[in-house]
């Protein structure tokens, strides 16, 4: 059984997006490797410990997140109850959440 995060997530993009769009990105960010979670599951792992909308994940357990699918094999590893620590950015502030893995719902089939 494989740990849930609880979160859905997109790349963070610079440039403008299709619909003109853009990602208002902090000061703190130097790359263009990042995923920002668009969707935080109610009542999930990554709610429970308090990410939120918007927050820009650039680590899982001391691995660079680059891509959202590096979320699904970060965690993949984890089992549920397992602690991972979510390094990410919020506004122009670097912080950390432990956040303990929960086993994914039979409704969050598509959800990381």
């Amino acid at each position: 059984v494989r740990g849930w995060l609880g979160v859905v997530a997109q790349p963070v993009k610079k440039q403008p997006m299709d619909n003109g769009d853009r990602v208002a990105l902090p000061n703190t960010l130097n790359n263009e490797g990042s995923i920002i979670l668009t969707e935080v599951i109610s009542g999930g792992p990554a709610q429970i410990a308090g990410l939120r909308v918007g927050d820009i994940i650039v680590g899982i357990r001391g691995k660079p997140i680059l891509e959202a699918r590096d979320i699904v094999q970060t965690i993949k590893e984890s089992r549920p109850g397992d602690t991972v620590t979510v390094e990410f950015i919020r506004g122009d502030v670097n912080a950390s959440l432990d956040v303990i893995l929960q086993e994914r719902p039979q409704s969050a089939r598509r959800r990381h």
